[in-house]
């Protein structure tokens, strides 16, 4: 569990979301997190993932959400499951999208806080480092 600030005040919101939030998972179906590159990425013949830290809005959510449509490899439940991993690292009623408003939203912020210890490896990383992606270099 991580550790309060006691350096100043805490909403009851923020100490409520603290203790009890579930723990994050690791992997949705095909997907799977990779808290070294702050990413998600298909876990299968096809190599595609998603920087969590490019995620502001919800245009950019549905964004993703139809690009993985548009793949005709992507089977509907690797969309559902996108959805859900999406869900929950970004908890999208809350943050990005709920009752139908469109929130700005700091991902870069969120994924910080969210992988509160950089650079840790998971421990599926640690039994298999072959199983942490390397981002493609930009065209």
């Amino acid at each position: 569990m991580p550790e309060l600030d006691t350096s100043g005040f805490h909403s009851i919101i923020e100490l409520l979301d603290r203790f009890l939030s579930k723990p994050l998972p690791e992997r949705w179906g095909k997907w799977k997190l990779d808290r070294v590159r702050r990413a998600i990425y298909y876990d299968g013949p096809h190599d595609y993932w998603f920087p969590l830290a490019q995620t502001n809005n919800s245009a950019e959510v549905l964004d993703w959400i139809v690009q993985l449509h548009d793949k005709s490899w992507a089977s509907p439940e690797d969309i559902g499951n996108l959805v859900a991993a999406l869900d929950d690292i970004f908890d999208l009623q809350n943050n990005i999208c709920g009752c139908g408003i469109d929130h700005r939203f700091d991902a870069k912020e969120h994924v910080a806080k969210l992988f509160s210890t950089p650079g840790k490896l998971t421990e599926i990383e640690e039994a298999d480092p072959a199983t942490v992606i390397q981002p493609r270099p930009a065209n």
